[in-house]
């Protein structure tokens, strides 16, 4: 089926459903974005999802919990595309304006604010809208802008529970920094990543439900050790790798490159407090 019957096929079967039974319009649109997302015409089809979300949420009311489902996965899908598009391939033009259609969806006070579950919800799904946005332009070489989107990433984080990855910001936003030559502030992410990390492990560890969050660890302390390198502070950069590699060689297969990785880091960062104190480390 062409690109445009598709689209034309699915509106006027959703409206006629709208206008006899409403409650046969649910699969039509589960299909049709089914369908969309499959052929890679998303960027056609998120105008008629959205048409056709804002019909059922006046018929059905914001508090529906099918309304609320759909508005979710609508904004879960467009992120996934947005990244998708991010990542290469002939649809990179696209990769905007899906963040604008996930952004315009989970904005406070917005027309569809209430359309999700709690407002835990939607700030958990305007979170992960708000971190692709700061991909989106890291890729594009705007730097302050992506740390701007991080920031506000890390400020919605700190107003629900159960956040997936609040450490994970903290280390994009430290290599963000790095690459702008900020090594202090990007310091100051690393060891917040660690520290989250480290708390981390400990509730889930008396709660008997643990995450393994470990190689997210290591690699923490793997940034943190190249910032204070840039700072030139070895001892401690080397204090870091440590840490980093002895978590790695802990929870990490004996022949991952993580562990090669940290302990070469370690060793070099020793060598160089040797030099400086005048004596040479054994190789």
């Amino acid at each position: 089926m062409a690109t445009d019957a598709v689209h034309e096929t699915f509106w006027e079967g959703f409206r006629g459903a709208m206008e006899t039974t409403p409650s046969d319009a649910w699969e039509l649109l589960k299909n049709y974005m089914e369908v969309v997302l499959a052929r890679h015409q998303f960027a056609a089809g998120a105008v008629h999802v959205d048409a056709a979300l804002e019909a059922l949420r006046e018929t059905f009311g914001p508090a529906d919990p099918n309304v609320q489902a759909m508005y979710e996965e609508h904004v879960l899908c467009c992120n996934s595309v947005a990244m998708q598009s991010l990542g290469g391939g002939s649809r990179r033009a696209f990769d905007r304006k899906a963040l604008d259609v996930s952004d315009s969806h989970t904005v406070p006070d917005g027309p569809t604010a209430a359309c999700f579950k709690d407002d835990a919800a939607r700030k958990r799904l305007r979170g992960i809208t708000l971190n692709n946005f700061a991909c989106y332009f890291k890729k594009h070489g705007k730097l302050h802008t992506a740390i701007h989107y991080l920031e506000k990433t890390l400020k919605i984080e700190a107003t629900i529970s159960g956040v997936e990855n609040p450490a994970g910001t903290h280390l994009n936003i430290c290599a963000i920094l790095s690459e702008m030559g900020r090594h202090v502030p990007a310091a100051d992410h690393a060891r917040c990543a660690i520290e989250l990390l480290k708390h981390e492990r400990r509730e889930c560890t008396s709660n008997n439900d643990a995450k393994n969050g470990d190689s997210l660890l290591a690699i923490a302390y793997y940034n943190y050790g190249v910032e204070l390198e840039h700072l030139r502070k070895f001892e401690l950069a080397a204090a870091a790798y440590g840490k980093g590699h002895a978590v790695a060689a802990k929870e990490l297969n004996p022949n991952h490159p993580m562990i090669h990785a940290i302990y070469q880091a370690m060793l070099d960062a020793q060598q160089r407090v040797a030099s400086r104190k005048g004596y040479s480390t054994p190789r």
